[in-house]
């Protein structure tokens, strides 16, 4: 019998292993422009609004699809809005600063997962 995988747990797992598997890959070829965008989303995703934002996005639905649409479209509201206020930030910096959101809120939507299963689990046992 074949199991269902559980999209809120597949998707935030294989995004922030391909983000690891590119830093990975950054460090053992030295590549300055990976060095570049390691640095720059490491440091745009420190920023507290950002890690807010993510997380509460993150954290609003527990349907996968309405939950995609919450974190993507805040994302790129809260990104505009920023390139917005801040003079001459250009394309890459949205780009970054939308990356660092994802990976916020990714490892928001992986916890929330992940405490609702182990919950649903010990509901089950009692």
């Amino acid at each position: 019998m074949k199991k269902d995988i559980n999209p809120s747990l597949l998707f935030p797992i294989i995004f922030l292993s391909i983000h690891l598997l590119i830093i990975l890959f950054g460090n053992i070829t030295k590549s300055i422009p990976i060095a570049i965008f390691k640095s720059s989303v490491g440091s745009l995703a420190w920023d507290p609004l950002i890690m807010v934002l993510s997380l509460i996005s993150a954290l609003i639905y527990k349907d996968f699809k309405k939950s995609i649409i919450c974190i993507l479209s805040t994302a790129f509201v809260v990104c505009f809005l920023a390139n917005l206020l801040i003079p001459r930030a250009g394309i890459a910096v949205f780009l970054f600063r939308f990356n660092a959101m994802l990976l916020w809120s990714s490892l928001g939507m992986l916890a929330r997962t992940v405490f609702e299963l182990a919950r649903k689990k010990l509901r089950d046992k009692k």
